[in-house]
């Protein structure tokens, strides 16, 4: 019995590369979700309202449907600002809502920090001898 072994190498060849062909396409497809998984999941801030009755709306626009309002100090989780209209919009959640608030109407508040580093200053008084003023 007789193998064409031409029609074989070839036919082996153009399976490998079907075989090629579809597992790189399935890495370009699945790729980006890979790399999303492994992303660091972003932080987002606390932020709070100036204001009385701040608007959060659906849209960043103030034509758009009003989502809720805000009491002064609510806070509310801050992402980031909008690219829409020049950044005058950011993107915030109240629970599991998101909407859109004037960046304007929006106040992270400041927390006073305790440094861990030592005081390594010499005292501008050392070296002054201590009077004693009991007499």
């Amino acid at each position: 019995m007789k193998y064409n072994f031409t029609l074989i190498t070839k036919t082996n060849y153009l399976i490998k590369q079907v075989m090629k062909t579809l597992l790189i396409t399935s890495l370009l497809i699945v790729a980006p979700y890979l790399g999303q998984m492994f992303q660091p999941k972003k932080e987002h801030s606390v932020v709070k309202a100036k204001f009385e009755q701040v608007k959060v709306y659906e849209q960043p626009s103030t034509g758009s449907e009003i989502v809720t309002t805000l009491s002064k100090d609510q806070e509310v989780d801050y992402f980031r600002k909008s690219i829409a209209n020049g950044g005058n919009w950011s993107i915030i959640r109240i629970g599991e809502k998101p909407g859109y608030v004037l960046t304007s109407e929006l106040y992270k508040e400041i927390l006073p920090t305790v440094s861990e580093k030592l005081n390594t200053s010499k005292n501008l008084f050392s070296h002054h001898k201590k009077v004693n003023t009991q007499d």
